[in-house]
């Protein structure tokens, strides 16, 4: 954080990191509730870009509330996922999180005695 004016209300703060934009950000002291606020942020926060196969999941989704079945069954009803199934499956195992929280889709992946299975669920969005 740097300061103009050692007495001053206004600072910048500059942020820096791997796995996000540089950003500087403009902040204002407010001496009565004795807390920085934010004015403005000079660059936009980084955000990750949208994944192929989540989309073409999520796209597959909208069309019913509910799935469960194997990875070859899910390939099979999304033919543009071109892919093995157990690469599939450790693609949704990694992207369980950003499944859910940017698709509204809840992932499930059960072990059966001949397979694994994976259920998705749409959840409700409020």
């Amino acid at each position: 954080m740097q300061k103009e004016k050692r007495t001053g209300n206004r600072a910048f703060l500059e942020v820096a990191g791997r796995d996000q934009q540089e950003q500087r950000l403009l902040l204002d002291f407010n001496r009565e509730l004795c807390q920085w606020e934010l004015v403005k942020a000079e660059t936009e926060l980084w955000k990750e870009p949208e994944d192929p196969v989540l989309v073409l999941i999520a796209e597959f989704m909208e069309q019913q509330k509910e799935w469960t079945g194997t990875a070859t069954e899910l390939l099979q009803q999304i033919p543009k996922l071109d892919m093995q199934p157990n690469v599939l499956t450790r693609k949704l195992n990694v992207s369980i999180e950003r499944l859910f929280v940017d698709y509204g889709i809840r992932y499930e992946s059960t072990r059966e005695h001949r397979s694994r299975m994976i259920k998705l669920a749409l959840e409700q969005k409020a």
